[in-house]
């Protein structure tokens, strides 16, 4: 009988072993609810275009999350969150940058989005970073997906900002949009380790032919053993 029960417990570590790990959250990712579940610096300098404004469509939903300098020289306009990650998690998110700057040289705006980790607040990802130089004046990158590594578990902090570095005239500008958390689980074990869904089935079910099999056969023995 024991070693029907450790091929059972067996079977079970390697289907908990091989299930996908739920993500953590992030509130109001595709900023369909304006600034719900994100704090801003300063409280203006933040607009939420519905579809086909600035000649772009929201990545996610009808919105997203337009930021401009103007917090003041050299001073960046912000939007954070913090949130709580699973070991694994993966922030991803989409973002253009915007500039009407025309000296890149003399006028040197830029923008940026981060993590940064409150347990230990000198442990910064940098997930994204454009300038001036990035594009001509009064033009713009196209939307790019970003994501960053894997995170360990525990709190953090998404940082997001646009700033001007000289004149704080010639307007600069982050778009955001669909913030999310994915997790993939586990780190892969070799294939040859991981059986087929269809595999996987049939050990459950053989685990479980084996255990009843056990049962009845130690029901068989007593039965047949002389009083």
């Amino acid at each position: 009988m024991k070693k029907y029960l450790v091929s059972l417990c067996a079977a079970v570590v390697l289907l908990l072993a091989t299930s996908p790990a739920k993500a953590g959250v992030i509130i109001n990712g595709g900023f369909e609810s304006g600034l719900t579940g994100w704090t801003s610096n300063p409280t203006s300098g933040f607009t939420f275009p519905t579809i086909g404004a600035f000649g772009r469509m929201a990545v996610e939903g009808n919105a997203f999350a337009y930021l401009s300098n103007g917090a003041g020289n050299n001073d960046y306009t912000t939007l954070s969150q913090t949130f709580t990650a699973n070991a694994g998690d993966v922030l991803k998110f989409n973002a253009f940058y915007h500039s009407t700057e025309n000296d890149f040289d003399n006028y040197f705006d830029d923008a940026y989005v981060r993590i940064i980790n409150i347990a230990n607040p000198l442990l910064i990802h940098n997930i994204y970073y454009a300038d001036s130089t990035f594009v001509v004046s009064g033009g713009s990158t196209p939307w790019t997906a970003h994501s960053s590594v894997p995170l360990s578990a525990g709190d953090y902090t998404i940082q997001a900002g646009v700033r001007d570095t000289i004149d704080n005239s010639g307007l600069s500008h982050l778009a955001l949009d669909n913030f999310a958390l994915s997790n993939d689980g586990p780190a892969p074990v070799p294939a040859s380790a991981v059986p087929e869904p269809a595999t996987m089935t049939m050990l459950g079910i053989g685990v479980a032919g084996m255990f009843g099999f056990g049962l009845r056969r130690r029901r068989a023995n007593t039965e047949a053993t002389p009083a």
